[in-house]
């Protein structure tokens, strides 16, 4: 081959990625490393929020995350846009654990993800009563 326009191979290793590109003859190597991980659930029901703080009463969980711990809590919907009724799980922050009791998680939010509004109004997605979903994960 004279020219070599581009070439882009990817090779999966159970611990690296190598992605490797070439155009017009010259190459560059990225080397990442991917790390074994283990994602968990926590579901419940928003109990108390003041502030930046919320309080989740947790339903029947085998797994509860560690005070520290960071991740994504996402709250159930049921709205009907347009005429058709819409369900489904809304991305609201990302939270970080500060306290863990037998039936209640206390998390912080660091950063609200979603804004919603409704008739101009800023809707409060951390509502007492929302069922809620907190996602993390832990490496192996």
């Amino acid at each position: 081959m004279n020219t070599l326009k581009s070439l882009a191979i990817i090779l999966a290793f159970t611990s690296y990625t190598i992605y490797v590109s070439a155009q017009n003859s010259v190459l560059s190597a990225n080397l990442a490393q991917i790390t074994d991980s283990v994602e968990y659930t926590l579901n419940g029901t928003i109990a108390l929020r003041t502030g930046k703080t919320v309080n989740i009463k947790i339903n029947n969980q085998r797994t509860i995350p560690a005070v520290g711990q960071t991740g994504i809590l996402q709250k159930y919907f049921e709205e009907e846009i347009f005429g058709m009724k819409t369900t489904g799980w809304l991305d609201i922050g990302e939270m970080k654990i500060t306290s863990v009791k037998p039936e209640m998680v206390t998390m912080t939010i660091i950063e609200e993800h979603s804004v919603v509004t409704k008739d101009g109004q800023k809707v409060d997605n951390f509502k007492v009563g929302k069922i809620v979903n907190f996602n993390w994960k832990t490496v192996k």
